[in-house]
């Protein structure tokens, strides 16, 4: 799979006489059971296990878009809705962000458990 269908960024920092410290974006959209999600889960593994310390960021739109759908709520920030802007800041509204908050929160522990299956021991964090 090439790094578009992957759809994921990684930006290596190193520091000297240290492992190197691999930083994984993926989109939210490769978050789904897929032969590129099982072989970034699979390359992941193969990072860790090489001694590289892996942090992965990622994103969770199509899950967010497809939950609110099911909710009947209808996102602030679609490409069918423009996003509400204050002072050139994205304001989203408190019953959206709940969904955002615990769809991201469902796809955190997802990935970790994902990871773990391939003996790569992980922690998700979600900001309060």
């Amino acid at each position: 799979f090439s790094q578009e269908e992957r759809k994921m960024t990684t930006m290596t920092l190193k520091k000297p006489n240290t492992k190197s410290i691999m930083i994984v974006k993926i989109g939210g959209s490769i978050l789904q059971e897929s032969p590129a999600f099982t072989a970034l889960i699979s390359d992941l593994a193969e990072l860790h296990k090489s001694g590289s310390s892996i942090v992965v960021v990622h994103g969770g739109g199509p899950a967010v878009e497809s939950k609110l759908a099911q909710l009947h709520q209808k996102s602030e920030n679609t490409a069918a809705s423009p996003s509400t802007k204050v002072n050139g800041l994205r304001v989203t509204d408190a019953a959206t962000l709940e969904v955002v908050s615990q769809v991201l929160s469902a796809l955190n522990i997802y990935l970790s458990e994902k990871l773990s299956e391939q003996k790569v021991k992980s922690a998700g964090f979600v900001p309060q």
